[in-house]
């Protein structure tokens, strides 16, 4: 459903991204993500960097990051934070 939503299309049906980023849960999404490496060769977070730019583009990847791997997500805003004191 994302590819047909996203790059198989010209433009991309925000829509469909925002029913399952926000709908499905943590381990739907991970699947989900998994699937889309097997199925297409390349990453969700590379599809969703190539359909999806600015605030929404950052929402999409900050959920799929959480949904993927939790712990590397709060590491890594963890070192952003300590590095702005």
């Amino acid at each position: 459903v994302l590819y047909k939503a996203g790059e198989k299309k010209l433009g991309t049906d925000e829509k469909t991204f925002v029913q399952i980023f926000s709908q499905r849960s943590g381990a739907h999404l991970a699947a989900v993500s998994s699937y889309y490496q097997d199925m297409y060769g390349h990453s969700l977070k590379k599809a969703v960097k190539n359909e999806a730019s600015g605030s929404f583009g950052h929402a999409l990847l900050t959920i799929s990051e959480c949904a993927t791997n939790l712990p590397k997500y709060f590491a890594k805003c963890t070192y952003v934070f300590e590095g702005a004191y």
